[in-house]
């Protein structure tokens, strides 16, 4: 039986996560092939709570089987069942770390959430503050 390598990573909060090798492969964004095992790699961008979804992502989509795929479609599903600004959050990280399955996954979620809705509906759905002038401070209105 053989053992694999754990990579150790940190959150924005210095929290330390001990993730196995073959899982630690999905974050694109690290060099894997230069950890030693002490080494700890910091991760500044993503918290302990995101990180440990992804984490938890990560392993779910190492762990799948072939014939599991309706149970991972399950996780995936339930996964992105979250507030917003977790879901935010869950598409930074992915991009930050190069996971591009769960990127796809939480950018679908997004616009699935949006479509449909107005610009102003979405500016009031994600509390977003319009700062675009009006048409008379457009300077290209009068041209």
């Amino acid at each position: 039986m053989s053992s694999s390598k754990v990579i150790m990573l940190s959150s924005s909060e210095g929290d330390i996560f001990s993730v196995e090798e073959e899982m630690a492969l999905k974050f694109n964004y690290l060099g894997i092939d230069y950890c030693d095992g002490d080494t700890v790699i910091p991760l500044p961008k993503v918290s302990s709570k995101i990180l440990a979804m992804v984490i938890e992502y990560c392993r779910r989509h190492v762990e799948n089987k072939p014939n599991m795929l309706d149970d991972l479609k399950a996780f995936d599903d339930n996964f992105v069942q979250v507030d917003k600004r977790t879901l935010f959050d869950l598409i930074l990280a992915a991009k930050y770390l190069k996971i591009w399955s769960l990127l796809d996954l939480t950018c679908q979620t997004l616009a699935e959430t949006i479509d449909g809705m107005t610009l102003e509906m979405v500016y009031k759905a994600f509390n977003i503050k319009c700062y675009l002038p009006s048409e008379e401070e457009k300077p290209w209105a009068f041209m």
